[in-house]
């Protein structure tokens, strides 16, 4: 079961690949043709522009001549896009099941309901890593161009507790909700709501509304919070992880 959800999900598993691989590695080309002058001179740009618009694409206080501030920009869609992939492969695991009409013949197999669950989930949970990995390999290239390579570690956490986070999510949601597509609209919309209030607290400087916030808390403070502030942050996002699952388990 677990290779048969690597083996059906394999085409979108490259496409996902080569979408990360383009937005970090593509994103990050411009950066180093930067120097310092034109570096102030776009901060100066972006600080001329509209602050909607400086909200809506998520250079609100932010300093692009820095490595920190150019990558906390890509970041933002890094993990919008690993939110959009964890919520749907959550809902998916099951959601294919109902609609198929497959969940009456896998639940009625001598194995019992938990084995096949954790089964899905740990087909899940390779497929995320896959592209984990991905991330991760992209991230060490231009990390290691710009001699950045002590914010790697956190940058990787930060993308993977975001993609189980939102993972756990939808697979919650799915069983909650699966007589129809309910699961995945859900599921899309608490993303589209993560995007929203990004934009709503920097627009009306309502920073506190970015703690209920994975995406948003991490956009903002991933690289100036201390660890002690970032182990807490990923304690509770695990917690969060656990109870999701666990609470589609038990349901």
């Amino acid at each position: 079961m677990i290779k048969r959800e690597i083996i059906t999900r394999l085409k979108s598993l490259l496409v996902w690949a080569l979408g990360f691989a383009f937005m970090i590695i593509g994103g990050m080309t411009k950066f180093d043709a930067f120097g310092a002058d034109s570096g102030d001179q776009l901060n100066q740009f972006i600080q001329s522009m509209p602050k909607i618009m400086r909200v809506l694409y998520g250079m609100e206080g932010i300093d692009i001549s820095t490595f920190a501030g150019y990558f906390g920009l890509l970041l933002l869609y890094v993990l919008i896009m690993v939110a959009v992939h964890g919520a749907f492969l959550g809902t998916s695991l099951i959601h294919l099941e109902f609609k198929e009409r497959t969940a009456d013949f896998l639940f009625v197999k001598p194995v019992t309901r938990d084995n096949l669950l954790l089964r899905k989930l740990a087909g899940g949970v390779l497929v995320i890593l896959i592209l984990e990995a991905v991330i991760a390999a992209c991230c060490f290239y231009v990390f290691q161009a710009s001699g950045q390579l002590a914010l790697l570690p956190k940058t990787l956490a930060a993308t993977l507790l975001t993609h189980l986070f939102f993972f756990a999510l939808g697979f919650c949601l799915t069983i909650v909700l699966p007589k129809s597509k309910q699961g995945q609209q859900v599921s899309l919309i608490v993303v589209l709501l993560s995007y929203l209030s990004i934009t709503l607290a920097q627009l009306y400087n309502q920073e506190w509304i970015l703690n209920f916030n994975p995406i948003g808390w991490y956009n903002r403070h991933l690289y100036s919070a201390s660890a002690g502030t970032l182990g807490l942050a990923a304690a509770i996002l695990s917690g969060l992880i656990l109870v999701m699952t666990g609470a589609g388990i038990y349901r």
